[in-house]
């Protein structure tokens, strides 16, 4: 079994942060996924992008549309 571990705030705190501040907050949660990495554990890792950056694909007639936004 793979783990995910989810580290959630706020967008608009998160937006907010700096540097220095989002730094600690990652390297807290390296930490915490060490542990399941080590022992072959953690399933893929990748950060988010704000909801700004969103796309939704869907199928419409077959085909594939993407929508940004």
């Amino acid at each position: 079994m793979l783990y995910a571990i989810l580290c959630y705030a706020s967008e608009d705190v998160v937006c907010s942060w700096s540097k220095a501040q989002d730094d600690e907050v990652m390297a807290n949660l390296l930490d915490v996924q060490d542990k399941y990495a080590k022992a072959g554990r953690l399933g893929p890792v990748a950060r988010l992008l704000p909801t700004t950056a969103a796309t939704t694909l869907r199928k419409v007639k077959g085909e594939s549309v993407v929508i940004d936004g």
